[in-house]
């Protein structure tokens, strides 16, 4: 009996209480349950593509997923410029990629970071779904 007392008393695991908050905080709606990698372009135009990547990761929320999006992340404080810092930040891209269920992959531009990512997400089996600047989906034809 004392041990089930114990495990009754012990903390809850992390996702739980986060689970626990986000419904305080938004009620009963339904929870992004697939997560989903957002793959754009950051490099160039940096503040247009924020914008854009913001925009993309708003529309995989709209469609009931989870989106991770690395590049609105790790530039906050890793330095895009410094060669070493921006392959760390795509190497912690990677990691996160692992645990998602698809890629979507926006614009008609895919950079050297999108194919890496691409590549990396087809080298695993991950779904890979492309889409157009206004998130129409499309048919990849071809390499981009």
């Amino acid at each position: 009996m004392r041990k089930v007392i114990e495990r009754i008393d012990a903390p809850l695991p992390q996702s739980v209480l986060m689970q626990r908050k986000l419904t305080s905080l938004f009620g009963d709606i339904d929870l992004p349950v697939r997560k989903v990698f957002v793959c754009s372009p950051y490099a160039g135009c940096v503040k247009e593509n924020v914008h854009n990547a913001r925009m993309y990761s708003r529309f995989v929320f709209l469609c009931g997923c989870m989106p991770i999006t690395p590049h609105l992340m790790y530039p906050r404080f890793l330095e895009d410029k410094d060669p070493k810092e921006r392959d760390a930040g795509i190497q912690m891209g990677l990691i996160l990629l692992n645990f998602c269920n698809e890629i979507w992959v926006f614009g008609q531009r895919i950079s050297n970071g999108m194919r890496r990512e691409i590549a990396y997400a087809e080298a695993r089996g991950i779904l890979v779904r492309y889409f157009s600047d206004t998130c129409q989906e499309v048919i990849k034809r071809g390499r981009g």
